[in-house]
Formats: structure tokens, sequence, C-alpha cells
């Protein structure tokens, strides 16, 4: 695989740099770094997530129920240049993959936390290097309505 030829060629290979650098610069291997530096306390020590894993295919279809309602809702109202870019690269507001998926791991942020959006954000990244460095393949996905999820599933605030 050459760089550039390839759709997703540096999320490819983002996580073998950036294991690579762990491994030179801590000696641990990505995974630990992971659970060390990650999942353990921060510097201010806020931890502004909570993860939920769902298996459970009946609650899958509901996640991909609200996810695609909320996601027509929004590609009925997109136009322009954005509608164009999308149509182009053939994306829908269908989400077969919330179903198919065997896991789905759901990210919750307390919005309330100081630097949550960065702080949550840096996790996400590690787990997906961490998944990554283990050979699982993974896909992500915003929804348009977090808060209808939320719901459906039954998380509290």
């Amino acid at each position: 695989m050459e760089p550039g030829t390839v759709s997703g060629y540096h999320a490819f290979t983002r996580g073998y740099l950036l294991g690579e650098l762990v491994r030179r610069i801590t000696g641990k291997s990505l995974g630990t770094f992971f659970r060390e530096e990650v999942t353990e306390p921060s510097g201010a020590n806020f931890q502004p997530w909570r993860f939920m894993i769902i298996t459970d295919s009946h609650i899958k279809k509901k996640v991909r129920k609200v996810c695609e309602l909320g996601e027509k809702r929004f590609y009925s109202q997109v136009k322009g240049d954005l509608r164009d870019w999308l149509l182009k690269r053939d994306f829908d507001w269908k989400k077969p993959f919330l179903e198919e998926a065997p896991v789905l791991l759901l990210v919750l942020s307390d919005a309330r936390a100081p630097y949550s959006t960065q702080s949550v954000w840096l996790a996400i990244d590690y787990i997906l290097l961490v998944l990554e460095e283990l050979g699982l393949i993974t896909v992500t996905y915003t929804p348009s309505d977090s808060k209808a999820i939320q719901e459906e599933v039954g998380i509290p605030d």
C-alpha cells in the first residue's frame, strides 16, 4: 500500500506509527500505555467520560432505529455543496453497521467538566489505537441526535 493510493491510508498507518512512538518513548505497549495513562485519573482527575458496551441485538436495533430517524431528518435538510459531497461518496441515512457490528461502544461525555471535549476525544483516540493494535476493525459514527439514543437505551444523565 502506497501513501495516497488507498482511501483510509492515514487511518490505517496511524496506529502503527503511534504505537511504535509509544514503545520507543515509554517502553510500554500501546495497550499498557492506554491502561496506565488513559484509564487512570488525569492530571485534573476529571475523566468526563462513560463508556457503554452494547452486544445485545435488541438494543443495537433500537440504537440503529433512533440513529436512522435522526439521519433521515439531517439528509432531508442538507443542501448545496455538502449534499453533493455526501451523494458523490454514497453516504445516506441508512446505518446497517449499527446492527451488524458485534459490539457498539457508546461514549458519553459530561460537558460540565473542564476540557470535557478534549479529554473525551483523547480517550476515544487511544481506544481506537489499542483496538487497531489488537487487529480489530472499527467504524466511528457520531449520531445526529445523541440525546434520543440516551433516552432510548435508558442511560441516565
